[in-house]
């Protein structure tokens, strides 16, 4: 049986399940969260993530405009406008730019668009970043982050830069900015020193306390064939990307099109559900073999959230393979496994062995062992559970 991809209602951190799971009670793994799994159409899973701070008067749809100068700069941040079952899919209204904005590419860092600097200077782009997290689209616990033109930086014509200058810190530390209005969130970020205009302006993301900003953002300034500097910046959640496509073309705009269906051919792709710093840490102890598929990845309670992919359990169609410290053992799906489980307060101790594999132990919740139990079952593997 198959896996669907499902979002907390709380904290909408994603998770994989088994389909089987569909209609019974869970608990989210990050924020505690108790509720009912629903078998989520792709239609309903595309206006969860679209439909962030849409304004109530918000259009259905919405076309690119060039920008002028009497653009009103500055867009408060409103609640996600009610959408009822089987409602077209939604849009923001699109952030008025100048031509230029495009996607350039996507690939398993996720996507990538081009626009000329020039648009830096538009407040109103700068502010259309997504207002949630980048990481796992959480809309809770959120930090402000700044785009960091890391090549402008760099560059070898900053000679008049002191040695002792700093850069100004990407994270301001005031959780409260999250609710100013996009006007007063970017007067309250600092331009940054010693980089020309506009690379300087404040450009926010949004990142929250479980996820890290490695990876979410990447950056580059380069030259186009007529020697004309492009600004790229590379997003790694896909659907983090299209909404700000959506908010900056509109739905209509064939580059939009190109990246909603990128997202769905990965619709049920368990590895690319997770966020990328997750993925490079787990890259570091586990890599699937050719034609083995990932099914999910089980955090071991000894790691905290932000540490995720570091550690824990990795189950795909032919393994269970656990990884902890110096520890890693692998269990083979098709060879009988025995899972001890020892509850002492709130954490849950499973151990699992096998007859040629040598114990490993790992630390849980409840909600995590009966997620061990129904991908197991998926997967009919042969095991023996004692408590």
């Amino acid at each position: 049986m198959g896996q669907v991809q499902i979002q907390c209602p709380a904290c909408h951190a994603p998770f994989c399940v088994p389909a089987e799971c569909v209609g019974k009670r869970a608990r989210c793994r990050m924020c505690g969260h108790d509720f009912v799994i629903k078998a989520p159409s792709l239609d309903d899973t595309v206006l969860d993530w679209l439909n962030d701070e849409i304004p109530d008067d918000a259009p259905a749809q919405a076309a690119p405009v060039r920008a002028s100068a009497t653009v009103a700069q500055g867009r408060s941040a409103a609640a996600p406008a009610p959408v009822s079952a089987g409602a077209p899919m939604p849009v923001e209204a699109a952030t008025v730019v100048e031509a230029g904005l495009r996607l350039s590419h996507t690939d398993a860092l996720g996507a990538f668009v081009l626009f000329p600097p020039s648009m830096l200077n538009d407040s109103a782009f700068r502010s259309s970043m997504p207002r949630c997290c980048l990481g796992c689209g959480s809309k809770s616990h959120l930090r402000v982050h700044v785009v960091r033109w890391q090549s402008i930086y760099n560059s070898a014509d900053r000679s008049q830069r002191r040695e002792d200058d700093k850069p100004v810190p990407a994270t301001v530390g005031a959780e409260n900015l999250i609710d100013l209005p996009d006007d007063k969130l970017l007067a309250a970020l600092p331009v940054q020193p010693n980089v020309p205009n506009p690379y300087n302006l404040p450009f926010p993301y949004y990142i929250c306390g479980r996820c890290s900003p490695v990876g979410a953002i990447m950056t580059h300034v380069r030259q186009d064939a007529q020697g004309n500097e492009v600004c790229e910046i590379g997003i790694s959640s896909l659907k983090r990307a299209a909404q700000f496509l959506a908010r900056n073309l509109g739905r209509d705009h064939e580059d939009f099109k190109r990246l909603y269906e990128e997202i769905q051919r990965g619709q049920g792709d368990s590895w690319s559900a997770l966020p990328l710093a997750v993925r490079n840490r787990i890259d570091k102890w586990f890599r699937a073999a050719e034609g083995e598929r990932f099914v999910c990845y089980l955090r071991d309670s000894d790691f905290a959230k932000a540490e995720s992919g570091l550690g824990g359990l990795v189950i795909t169609d032919r393994r269970v393979v656990f990884h902890k410290f110096a520890c890693h053992r692998e269990f083979p799906i098709a060879e009988p496994m025995e899972i001890q489980v020892d509850q002492h307060d709130s954490i849950y101790r499973i151990t699992f062995t096998s007859k040629e594999v040598k114990p490993a132990v790992l630390k849980s919740d409840p909600t995590l062992l009966e997620t061990i139990e129904a991908t197991l079952n998926a997967l009919d593997a042969t095991y023996t559970i004692r408590t």
